[in-house]
């Protein structure tokens, strides 16, 4: 049955008691004692115990796009023409990469989605290196203070972190078990300084 506003705030509807714990009430009695009896196939459970590390991976990617979000708007704004460039610079990163994760829809066969994940996952990989070098060269040249120094990095960090861990996210949706395992086993590229 659905929720009430009442049935929030911990009550159930009138005359009908409550089904379904909600966060306000503790789970208890015949609902508890019944789901927790119930035992998944070995399938299942293979197949959900693969879709928990897609799911934290997932969270884990969007965290790092929440955290420097506020920092691609500041160099989007920013009448500064260097950090205006590297947000251009990011916004097309990203659109490449996010364009190249739409390929994956197209993909029916494990194979071929396989090779497109590890060719997304090093495309990435080299992207974030680029930039690194980038800033290091500035930094060479002294063109740049120490806080745009470790917000670039941090932001470049950021965006690699986040793209890494959608694409382990897509890898254990997308693939079977073994493949995935095989796909996190892939080691990252060395990156140059």
């Amino acid at each position: 049955s659905s929720c009430s506003v009442a049935r929030l705030k911990g009550k159930p509807r009138a005359g009908r008691p409550c089904r379904v714990p909600t966060m306000c009430q503790p789970v208890s009695g015949r609902w508890w004692r019944s789901t927790s009896r119930t035992s998944l196939e070995a399938d299942e459970s293979k197949r959900l115990s693969q879709l928990i590390p897609a799911i934290r991976n997932a969270v884990h990617a969007a965290k790092s796009m929440k955290d420097v979000h506020g920092d691609l708007e500041l160099f989007r704004g920013s009448v500064n023409d260097r950090f205006n460039a590297y947000y251009g610079q990011f916004r097309e990163a990203a659109r490449e990469f996010y364009e190249a994760l739409d390929t994956l829809q197209t993909s029916d066969m494990a194979s071929l989605r396989f090779e497109a994940l590890v060719e997304i996952k090093g495309k990435s990989e080299t992207v974030h290196n680029r930039m690194h070098r980038r800033i290091y060269d500035e930094v060479s040249r002294g063109e740049l203070s120490e806080v745009e120094i470790s917000t670039l990095l941090n932001v470049n960090r950021e965006l690699f972190v986040a793209g890494q861990s959608l694409v382990g996210a897509l890898a254990d949706a997308l693939l079977d078990i073994e493949a995935a395992g095989d796909f996190a086993g892939i080691p990252a590229v060395r990156q140059a300084r």
